[in-house]
């Protein structure tokens, strides 16, 4: 556009408390006014009662747009009916919500920060969909105030914050075939021991058909194909339960390991735990005194970088993560942060890295830089509201 508009952006503050904050404070920084509403959404779908309720907010103001952390069809609907122009940036992947038939509105601008995700939907026609990675607000981070107390709380040697999901559907299931509970067993062991994402290859045709065999469920009418279907909603997430419990486990014998989860405690892991705290100012702490942060991406989600990478580096954290295609493209390992290749290669990197601060702080400073300079919030914004015309 040839001049940048100041916008009137409607958000609702209930969508995602994580990143909500820096997004709000990076578009205030931006000259932008944001319109709240403070509604939870609990229906991905349909809610009546929201719809109603932002709509009357829409006329009372002067909205040039909505803007929300992840996409929802039921603001696109309305958004498209009051031709509202819809903004939306995933945090999830894939988000099943974006196989909607509401993803075809023209108001719609959905950024996708999974590269797999945006060729799938690509490849199926759909035409309102940009990538883009995810970010952090610095601006803020930059800022800390490291109290005494902060670090005799939060600094511990090994920390990971995040979800076990040991409350997944996969566990739901009532019956499986001893011979397939075998096979599926093999591909949880071979993608937890293995660099790459091989889950797509293992979850074939033949596998996802006898998976259905089993397990029933209602697309409704999303357009979900039924691979990503059984993989994000069943087996990536059992992955993800069983891999994180492995690496606790792993360091926890050795190291001083701490986690940061709402999931429900498994009492024989050699770790801390604690409560989930306050995203927004108590957890860039515990990033930036740890002095190793764990990345482990839920393998649903193929090539993207989830936020917890841009927040702990952020936050001038150190670093150490599996191994995702993505990260390459922006980030250099051993100089911005440290890439495990193996549950063996993971425990001997925090050896050496909880024995070498030098080197550890090093890392994190390269890649507190590096964030800073390419991955905010004001850096994104700035792109996705450049073609923005009122």
């Amino acid at each position: 556009m040839d001049r940048e508009y100041k916008l009137n952006i409607i958000m609702n503050i209930c969508e995602d408390n994580i990143i909500f904050q820096g997004i709000e404070d990076s578009l205030n920084r931006l000259g932008h006014h944001i319109v709240t509403i403070n509604y939870p959404i609990t229906n991905t779908i349909k809610d009546l009662e929201f719809q109603k309720s932002l709509e009357e907010k829409i006329k009372d103001e002067s909205i040039d747009l909505f803007f929300s952390i992840n996409y929802y069809p039921y603001i696109a609907m309305l958004c498209n009916k009051l031709n509202l122009q819809y903004y939306a940036w995933t945090v999830d992947a894939p988000h099943l919500p974006l196989f909607s038939p509401t993803i075809h509105y023209e108001t719609n601008h959905i950024y996708i920060f999974d590269l797999n995700t945006f060729n799938i939907l690509k490849q199926m026609g759909v035409k309102t969909i940009s990538y883009l990675p995810l970010a952090t607000n610095t601006e803020k981070t930059s800022k800390l105030e490291i109290t005494p107390e902060d670090k005799f709380m939060y600094s511990h040697d090994i920390t990971f914050i995040g979800s076990l999901y040991n409350n997944n559907f996969y566990n739901d299931i009532k019956y499986l075939p001893i011979e397939f509970k075998e096979k599926i067993n093999m591909i949880i062991e071979k993608q937890i021991n293995t660099k790459e994402h091989v889950m797509d290859d293992l979850i074939d045709k033949d596998f996802v058909s006898e998976f259905k065999k089993y397990v029933k469920y209602d697309l409704g009418d999303y357009f979900i194909p039924d691979d990503i279907m059984v993989k994000s909603a069943f087996i990536g997430p059992k992955i993800a339960e069983i891999e994180r419990v492995v690496i606790l486990d792993l360091l926890g014998r050795y190291y001083d390991t701490h986690i940061y989860t709402g999931s429900k405690i498994i009492e024989d892991l050699p770790i801390t735990y604690h409560s989930y705290i306050d995203f927004d100012q108590t957890m860039p702490k515990i990033f930036k005194l740890s002095k190793i942060n764990l990345n482990i991406t839920k393998r649903s989600i193929s090539t993207g970088l989830p936020l917890r990478i841009f927040d702990i580096m952020g936050a001038g954290g150190f670093l150490i993560t599996n191994y995702q295609s993505e990260m390459l493209e922006y980030f250099v390992p051993d100089e911005d942060f440290v890439l495990y290749e193996s549950l063996q290669d993971l425990k001997l990197k925090a050896k050496y890295y909880l024995e070498h601060g030098d080197e550890r702080e090093r890392i994190a400073k390269n890649g507190f830089e590096k964030i800073k300079k390419y991955h905010t919030f004001d850096i994104r914004f700035k792109e996705i509201f450049k073609d923005f015309t009122k």
